[in-house]
């Protein structure tokens, strides 16, 4: 899985969008939008923190990879 799929997965699982996600978290929504589309394939460690903390998994997760 990729980091794109982890966001693609929970964004869906969720039922959130781009923007619900980005004021919950304080990652802006281009960032998000980035990940989503596959134009940024590793995004920072604070974002990561930022989504992990939110989804309750392990930063390591957000990349994409098992936790």
């Amino acid at each position: 899985m990729s980091a794109q799929q982890f966001l693609i997965s929970r964004l869906d699982r969720h039922q959130l969008t781009q923007g619900q996600l980005a004021k919950a978290t304080g990652v802006k929504q281009q960032i998000i939008s980035r990940i989503v589309v596959g134009q940024t394939k590793a995004h920072s460690r604070d974002t990561a923190v930022a989504f992990a903390e939110f989804f309750k998994c392990s930063p390591d997760a957000t990349y994409g990879e098992k936790s």
